[in-house]
């Protein structure tokens, strides 16, 4: 709804407009501006792909993690060791009771690994330069 106390503008502008002339388009207009077009849609196209990669890369980092745990917990490599080998029961016991006694040094080796896989899935997940990147600098 239009208020009372603004003039209606249309009219004039209407009217300047009708007294123009109609200048042609310059030369290579529409050439320009299918390249950019096509720019930005292979923008577009390298920015899906490179999610793509990272959520691929993500998910098969995922999937390892989740495979070698479960690997881990069914095949039990250690109880089967101290199981085969004699007087590995005893020795299995000493480095638990070590590890208690030394919960601090375990902590910190945990966080230090912990901050190990998070950089690496930072940089996996900046991943490369993309080709797009490359193409800005073309004329």
């Amino acid at each position: 709804m239009r208020s009372k106390k603004q003039p209606d503008l249309l009219p004039p502008i209407e009217t300047a407009f009708q007294r123009e002339t109609l200048k042609p388009a310059p030369v290579g207009l529409r050439r320009r501006i299918e390249q950019r077009v096509r720019y930005v849609a292979l923008q577009d196209k390298e920015r899906r792909r490179f999610r793509e990669s990272v959520a691929a890369g993500v998910a098969g980092i995922v999937a390892f993690g989740v495979v070698a745990g479960v690997a881990a917990w069914q095949l039990s490599p250690l109880g089967r060791l101290a199981a085969g080998t004699p007087g590995a029961r005893g020795q299995l016991d000493r480095l638990a009771v070590s590890m208690a006694d030394s919960w601090m040094e375990i902590a910190g080796l945990a966080f230090c690994a912990l901050l190990a896989t998070t950089l690496l899935a930072l940089l996996l997940a900046r991943g490369p330069k993309p080709v797009s990147a490359n193409l800005r600098h073309r004329g």
